[in-house]
């Protein structure tokens, strides 16, 4: 199975992570942030248009948040960079 790394949870990042889920990847969603990090692997949302019942499909069909910088590093994957803050 094709491993991809969302980086950032944000609005961007969490849609990707979980549509990139629902058509068969294995997705890492990274974030920074410990407590959204939490909720996700728990199934709350903090994005709006993200409902719980979204995110725990998406959980069961292989998505799962971390806040490990080390898969950043991975070898095998891809990575996505999701940061709507950046110009």
């Amino acid at each position: 199975m094709t491993k991809l790394v969302v980086i950032g949870q944000g609005y961007v990042g969490l849609p990707m992570a979980l549509r990139a889920a629902e058509v068969g990847l294995s997705v890492v969603g990274l974030d920074t942030k410990r407590s959204v990090v939490d909720a996700l692997n728990e199934g709350r949302s903090h994005i709006d248009d993200i409902t719980g019942d979204e995110l725990q499909a998406s959980l069961a069909r292989g998505y799962s948040a971390s806040d490990d910088p080390a898969h950043r590093r991975g070898r095998r994957g891809h990575r996505v960079r999701a940061d709507a803050s950046r110009g």
